[in-house]
């Protein structure tokens, strides 16, 4: 497999910033890969990844501390746990272990048609059994929103979930790495 995104370097402010990229980007993957430098200045809540179609399919939410219900709205979680939401109607995926805050860790979640599994500065860090590819949602009418370092429901709809810190080096793969 190979990288489908590769982003350096951002600053994010933790009110509403984000980062918009091509919906292609978090759609349709059956295995895959994420990961990412980051150095939160919050843990309580800091979304990486995120995918909604249509207002109403969330899908490819890769998080710090808060989450998306198993239903697609927006759900609190434990400080410096990571969460993966691959889809609705899935429940979501926790980490073990959490990321500090003030310091820069890398993190990864992979996933495929069988478990989620965490990383935290190459250890893993739980594994959750489970359907966790991130289905195909190209064909809504509505459009989407394809973020990194935010959540919204569209392209022009307020932020559900920011990021706090800075990030780097976020990769996207369409393979378990």
């Amino acid at each position: 497999g190979g990288t489908i995104s590769t982003v350096e370097a951002f600053s994010f402010d933790g009110a509403d910033d984000r980062v918009h990229v091509p919906n292609g980007v978090l759609n349709n993957l059956s295995t895959g890969t994420i990961e990412a430098w980051v150095y939160l200045d919050n843990n309580g809540s800091a979304f990486i990844t995120s995918k909604q179609n249509d207002n109403f399919n969330s899908s490819g939410i890769f998080s710090v501390g808060s989450t998306s219900s198993i239903g697609g709205g927006l759900a609190g979680g434990d400080a410096g746990h990571l969460y993966f939401h691959a889809q609705n109607g899935v429940a979501n995926a926790e980490s073990t272990g959490t990321v500090a805050t003030g310091a820069w860790h890398h993190v990864a979640v992979t996933f495929d048609a069988t478990s989620a599994t965490f990383y935290i500065d190459g250890v893993a860090s739980g594994t959750t059994s489970g359907d966790y590819r991130i289905p195909d949602v190209s064909g809504g009418t509505n459009g989407g929103s394809t973020n990194i370092g935010g959540w919204a429901y569209s392209d022009t709809s307020g932020i559900l979930g920011t990021f706090d810190g800075k990030m780097a080096d976020v990769r996207i793969w369409n393979d378990v790495r």
